[in-house]
């Protein structure tokens, strides 16, 4: 407080309210709540999105919009030039807003976004505390999109190096992406700090899988289900999850729900098998208050990351699971943070990132293993309750700045 007025924080982000899903359910939340402490502005894309959460009080924030849209290409190319855009746009506005003794928080959604706010900041010599949820140019590479070895990687992560060092704070949602950053940074000196995601409990609560609405649609009662859905983006391994349908193709008893970003990851050949599979329901993107009865249609869900995600990008989603009372199954990086979850919650299982026959395996095995679904979904759902909830989350948030 200053001069018996709240210190100025200015969180800038490519999604707000009234989105309440991905990185605008955290932001939201995080810009409620920091309300309380701050006088809080949101520099933010424009919105077409039309949903009104009740659940959390935004009267105090000042939401500050520019003439760009959010709305993001799948291509790479395409994707990247957007994320110029929206960057431009959102860093101008908060130069035209920002005076000495305010504070900024910037997400690294876009990718383009925190280089542009950065600079903005040290012009103006205001703290800036970057919250990493995607690490860059890390996150290319392991989409394939550049080759660590080629010069256009090794400039994008010498450009992000310096960049990092100039941060005032860093905050991370993986203990695997501090390790990645703090060795970056090498001897200079950054606070990093570890700041995870939390479950919704407020949207998601335990239903037996019989009383889901789409199990009933589908009549799959008595089949056992397998999930993966959620944000099948290019760090998720697509091709295994193909290869994994095929495998278990015409196997009596096992059903498969697929989220329909899938089929965009795939060939198109490939499609159209998976589209006519009686044995896989496609379903596209659900709202918020649609999630619980779609994670609880499942006896177990999957998480398959590529090779080479260790630190990163975030895996919100395993949070959701464990509070819809289900047991994981992930190929994930040994020590990343969805395998660090999954081991200290004793929740599930997780295998090396692209091991088919492992996957296979767990899969055989955890079909005619029900109690241990069970005793995984329970402590999941404990630790989603004790430890990943929003009270616990979201006070790190305000403690980190409040210390500024």
């Amino acid at each position: 407080m200053i001069n018996g007025k709240l210190k100025r924080l200015f969180i800038v982000t490519d999604s707000f309210f009234p989105h309440d899903y991905s990185t605008a359910w955290f932001i939201n939340r995080i810009a409620a709540r920091l309300s309380q402490d701050f006088e809080v502005h949101v520099i933010t894309a424009t919105s077409s999105e039309n949903t009104n959460p009740k659940d959390f009080d935004i009267s105090r924030v000042n939401v500050h919009r520019v003439g760009v849209s959010n709305k993001y290409s799948y291509s790479i190319p395409l994707r990247l030039i957007a994320s110029l855009r929206v960057a431009t746009s959102l860093a101008k506005e908060l130069k035209t807003n920002i005076t000495a003794g305010d504070l900024v928080f910037v997400t690294t959604n876009p990718p383009m976004l925190p280089s542009a706010i950065l600079k903005v900041c040290f012009e103006a010599r205001v703290p800036c505390v970057l919250n990493v949820q995607d690490l860059y140019p890390d996150a290319l590479a392991a989409a394939r999109f550049l080759s660590r070895s080629g010069l256009p990687f090794k400039y994008l992560e010498w450009k992000s190096t310096r960049e990092l060092k100039m941060f005032t704070v860093i905050t991370a949602d993986g203990r695997d992406a501090l390790e990645v950053i703090d060795r970056r940074l090498g001897s200079t000196k950054v606070p990093l700090f570890f700041t995870p995601h939390w479950a919704d409990t407020d949207a998601i609560s335990p239903m037996n899988k019989s009383k889901s609405t789409m199990i009933q649609s589908l009549g799959w009662q008595n089949e056992f289900v397998i999930q993966l859905t959620g944000n099948l983006g290019r760090l998720q391994d697509n091709e295994i999850a193909f290869r994994l349908l095929k495998h278990f193709h015409g196997v009596n008893g096992i059903k498969w729900i697929l989220s329909e970003r899938l089929l965009t990851a795939i060939r198109p050949s490939d499609s159209e098998w998976v589209i006519k599979n009686p044995d896989i329901k496609l379903v596209p993107f659900q709202k918020r208050e649609q999630m619980s009865d779609l994670l609880a249609a499942s006896d177990l869900h999957m998480i398959l990351m590529r090779r080479g995600t260790f630190g990163v990008s975030s895996t919100s989603r395993v949070y959701n699971i464990l509070a819809s009372a289900r047991p994981v199954l992930a190929a994930a990086e040994p020590n990343s943070e969805l395998e660090q979850v999954i081991r200290e919650t004793n929740s599930g299982m997780v295998v090396d990132p692209a091991n088919l026959e492992a996957l296979i395996t767990a899969i055989v095995e955890l079909r005619v293993t029900p109690n241990k679904l069970e005793q995984w979904a329970n402590n999941g759902l404990k630790s989603a309750i004790d430890k990943f909830n929003e009270g616990n989350c979201i006070e790190k948030y305000n403690d980190i700045i409040m210390s500024l």
